[in-house]
C-alpha cells in the first residue's frame, strides 16, 4: 500500500470510531483520485436502500437487518455525486484493536458495482487488500 492508500485507510479508521454498532465498528471512505467524496459508518438504524440490498445477503439473520453497512452509508452520503470510477476504502478493527477482515458483503458489492465504483480496498487480518472491479467485469464479460 502506498501513502495515499494509507491516508484513506487512516481516515476510514477514524470514521469507524463514530459507529454506534454494539460489537463491530466499520468505516468507509469513497474517493475520486486524491479527493474524499463521502464517508460512512455502520450504524444501528436502517435505510430503504439497505433493506433493498439485504436480499443479496441470504446468510444474514434477522438481527443484522436493523443495521446499515458502512459502504452503503458512504454511498448514501455521496448523494447525487457521480461515483463512476471512484474507489472505496473499508476499515475494521476487532475488539483487541487489531485490523480485521472487512471484505464487503454481497449486498454492498452489488451496490458498489451498480454505482460504478471501480476499486475496493479493505482490511484483512494480515493487512490490506485491493479488488479492481473493472478487471473483474472484463473477466466476467470474456467468459
Amino acid at each position: 500500500m502506498n501513502k495515499k492508500n494509507m491516508k484513506f485507510f487512516k481516515l476510514a479508521k477514524e470514521i469507524s470510531k463514530t459507529s454506534n454498532h454494539p460489537r463491530i465498528s466499520i468505516g468507509a471512505v469513497i474517493t475520486d483520485k486524491n479527493t474524499v467524496i463521502s464517508c460512512g459508518t455502520n450504524m444501528h438504524k436502517t435505510h430503504p436502500i439497505q433493506k433493498k440490498y439485504n436480499e443479496f445477503n441470504k446468510k444474514l439473520d434477522d438481527r443484522c437487518h436493523h443495521f446499515i453497512h458502512a459502504e452503503i452509508s458512504a454511498i448514501i452520503h455521496a448523494g447525487t455525486t457521480n461515483l463512476e470510477g471512484c474507489s472505496i476504502y473499508v476499515y475494521r478493527e476487532d475488539k483487541n484493536k487489531k485490523i480485521a477482515i472487512c471484505r464487503p458483503c454481497p449486498a454492498c458489492f452489488n451496490l458498489i458495482k451498480s454505482v460504478g465504483i471501480k476499486k475496493v480496498y479493505y482490511t484483512t487480518s494480515e493487512g490490506f487488500c485491493e479488488e479492481n472491479l473493472e478487471e473483474m467485469d472484463n473477466w466476467e464479460n470474456n467468459q
